[in-house]
């Protein structure tokens, strides 16, 4: 199918190999799966996404323009950050959402500046803090959105 093809090449191209350097034989095996060990289900896995090359937006273009360097106390003590902190921190550096590891640093810094920045505290605002400068697949990004969904129902309970 035509797009397990342009995955496969897409995975050959980000290991940092030219398929138009191969001679057509060997780009024939790799195209087709013949030498390339991985079964089409599980392409997906290995295609990452620069999620900065796919959104454009400007969240990204505050966090490209800004230092973010501080992480105050004020950020530290928001819901998110403790819903985050109590369900996937790992350690003062990282976050692991089901073995997608985000540097907690990062996203702190990042949600630290656009809030500084004015922008409005949304779930989109809390995916572009944690996916920024991140390669994901697409099943990585459709995890995080589900964790970002829940607290968003988990905040609405509350507030009723």
């Amino acid at each position: 199918d035509s797009k397990d093809i342009i995955s496969r090449l897409s995975i050959f191209v980000n290991t940092g190999l030219d398929p138009f350097a191969l001679e057509d034989r060997l780009l024939s095996s790799i195209v087709t799966g013949k030498n390339f060990f991985i079964p089409n289900d599980q392409l997906n896995q290995f295609n990452l996404v620069n999620v900065d090359d796919c959104v454009d937006n400007e969240h990204f273009d505050i966090l490209k323009n800004n230092n973010r360097l501080t992480i105050s106390k004020s950020t530290l003590d928001l819901d998110i950050v403790k819903y985050l902190d109590n369900l996937y921190k790992v350690s003062e550096l990282e976050y692991n959402f089901d073995n997608i590891i985000i540097s907690r640093i990062k996203f702190l810094r990042n949600l630290e500046c656009l809030i500084k920045n004015g922008i409005e505290f949304n779930k989109e605002m809390i995916m572009n803090c944690l996916t920024y400068k991140s390669s994901l697949d697409q099943d990585s990004i459709k995890f995080i959105e589900q964790v970002l969904y829940e607290y968003s129902n988990k905040q609405y309970k509350k507030e009723r």
